[in-house]
């Protein structure tokens, strides 16, 4: 099993909410080939927040049937059901604990800001996140 983070942009998508109320969501998979089913994912939310709010589990991966309406969650209009494949997250907690971007940094994160769609986390990373939380 691995660990990925994965960027939203709050002005684009209200992942929190999304998830709390539905529990399972569909999230662009893009030509991610290296995230498989029972993986990790943290879902690190843009500014203003800039931390990790969620912890998910991929339950699902090349899904090309949209079929959870989450459109009242698209903060900027956008149909998300046209942007397939998907992958599937179900919510695993809320991460209340503030693990900014400088945490990152600091357990091993490199780069300037979370914006790649398949960010594998190290080892150590994923131990000290989880200690974290």
């Amino acid at each position: 099993m691995s660990t990925f983070i994965l960027p939203s942009n709050p002005n684009i998508y209200d992942a929190k909410n999304a998830f709390n109320d539905l529990h399972t969501i569909h999230w662009v998979q893009h030509n991610n080939k290296s995230v498989s089913i029972g993986d990790i994912i943290y879902i690190y939310e843009s500014k203003p927040t800039q931390r990790i709010i969620l912890k998910t589990q991929v339950i699902g991966r090349d899904i090309y049937s949209y079929h959870i309406d989450d459109s009242k969650y698209s903060t900027s209009g956008i149909d998300f059901s046209s942007k397939g494949p998907w992958l599937t997250l179900r919510l695993i907690e809320n991460i209340d604990t503030c693990i900014s971007l400088k945490d990152l940094h600091e357990l091993g994160l490199k780069g300037s800001y979370v914006k790649n769609p398949d960010i594998k986390v190290r080892t150590n990373l994923t131990f000290n996140l989880n200690y974290l939380i």
